[in-house]
């Protein structure tokens, strides 16, 4: 639709902002660089490839745009940036650029760490991590990781963000396997969270400030046995409020349908 169209059309012009200045800059290498993985059939495309200056060493870079009150989450709050914090990117970034260095660079000496800049179209905000594929030693597994840090403008430790890349690759094995059988696969996302969900993203501070004030007096209300207690939050993945298929996997009281092959 008009909306997600223009998404895109913003999306696009972000990467086209980091793709000039990297040829002003003088590091540009190349753009748009295709890679295709044929056993699992999975294909895509590199931002931006450009060269490090001080190790003449080249790497792959990933523009995202995001806007909003959750831009604070990928980019830092302002407290975390006071702190020397970043943010946290999201898990769908890390899989698309992890999967590139992963498949691209890890197998090419002259690349080093991969580049992930995200950057907020309403506030001109941006931060920059750097994204690396490796086992983690501590892990009694022969997987390899996605692994990140902030780079700028804060530089952080770096942090497991716990996505082994052979769990993706064998997430595509599996969509393949169903298309090839005509089997409607299992949902990815949820157009209304479980309570289960819900208290997990609790857990994880990644509620906003007025939904955790309404999980906690929610929350408190159960253990104080009230007979009345606040409605749960309501919370669900973007992909489906905005795919235009929700109508066929949920019903008017948004619970998932049965779908038949």
């Amino acid at each position: 639709d008009p909306y997600i169209r223009w998404i895109w059309v913003q999306g696009n012009l972000y990467e086209d902002y980091l793709l000039n200045t990297a040829k002003e800059s003088g590091v540009y290498i190349g753009d748009q660089v295709q890679l295709y993985i044929p056993k699992y059939n999975v294909s895509g495309k590199i931002d931006i490839i450009v060269i490090n200056p001080e190790t003449s060493k080249l790497s792959i870079v990933e523009a995202k745009s995001v806007y909003g009150f959750n831009a604070n989450y990928v980019l830092g709050s302002p407290a975390d940036r006071r702190n020397g914090k970043l943010g946290t990117p999201k898990n769908s970034y890390l899989m698309q650029i992890g999967l590139y260095q992963y498949w691209y660079a890890n197998k090419n000496e002259e690349f080093e760490e991969a580049l992930l800049v995200c950057g907020a179209r309403d506030t001109g905000k941006y931060a920059e991590y750097k994204v690396k594929v490796e086992p983690d030693e501590e892990l009694d597994d022969e997987k390899n990781y996605i692994w990140y840090r902030g780079h700028y403008p804060n530089t952080t430790l770096w942090v497991n963000s716990k996505i082994a890349i052979e769990d993706v690759l064998e997430q595509y094995k599996y969509i393949q396997d169903c298309l090839d059988s005509a089997i409607i696969p299992k949902r990815d996302f949820d157009i209304i969270y479980s309570d289960e969900k819900i208290d997990t993203l609790y857990e994880r501070g990644l509620l906003n400030k007025s939904e955790t004030t309404r999980y906690e007096k929610r929350k408190k209300q159960i253990e104080d046995g009230k007979t009345r207690i606040n409605k749960q939050i309501e919370k669900g993945d973007w992909q489906c409020n905005f795919c235009n298929y929700k109508n066929l996997c949920y019903d008017s009281n948004q619970d998932p349908k049965e779908i038949s092959t």
